[in-house]
């Protein structure tokens, strides 16, 4: 549906740009919202059968298809959070590195890290680069070893109250006013620094 709608508005060429993106946002949010439900069951049964990679596949596919919809609505942020994870749980598919118990605990907190991303994104506040994050799921996608994640607990928690977004994924106050209906907010995104972790 997402790609369909992206076409759909590459023919349309007198569309103006802000308008694009703003409903690039929508739409962005509406199937990415619908996608975490089945992540968390999936997640919850590789928990349950750690050696069944079926649900790692189908979490696999989910991440491919919230970060190409990312990318398309300009959301770095998701996007990089996204292609990390999904990069990792192709590692564990092909069996280059084990799915641990260390590797789950690292899954979880990245899933819930993006979690908060989206919720933060539809109720019009920042999105916050997560480098360390995206490098710990690289390093863990690789074999090799990454920070604790225990590290990032308190980072995290702030995301959700956070009002700041790199001005680099700024968008634009005209955006946010054309999808206020999608969004759900009144609220401009101001401008951030990013966070270190």
């Amino acid at each position: 549906a997402f790609e369909q709608k992206i076409n759909q508005q590459d023919a349309e060429s007198q569309l103006s740009e802000t308008s694009y993106d703003a409903e690039l946002i929508g739409i962005f949010l509406e199937e990415a919202n619908e996608l975490s439900d089945g992540m968390e069951a999936a997640f919850n049964d590789w928990q349950r059968r750690p050696d069944d990679l079926l649900p790692v596949t189908q979490l696999q596919r989910d991440l491919h298809t919230i970060k190409g919809g990312a990318r398309l609505a300009g959301m770095s942020p998701i996007g990089d959070l996204s292609h990390a994870l999904e990069s990792l749980f192709e590692s564990v598919v092909e069996r280059r590195i084990e799915g641990g118990p260390d590797i789950r605990n690292l899954v979880r907190h990245a899933m819930d890290v993006l979690a908060v991303q989206l919720d933060s994104l539809e109720k019009g506040k920042g999105l916050i680069g997560q480098q360390g994050m995206v490098e710990r799921l690289e390093n863990a996608a690789r074999g090799e070893v990454w920070a604790p994640v225990e590290a990032l607990t308190e980072d995290e928690s702030e995301l959700a109250s956070s009002d700041v977004v790199s001005e680099s994924e700024q968008i634009s106050s005209e955006s946010l006013e054309a999808s206020s209906e999608e969004l759900d907010s009144e609220n401009l995104l101001p401008p951030v620094e990013e966070s270190i972790l």
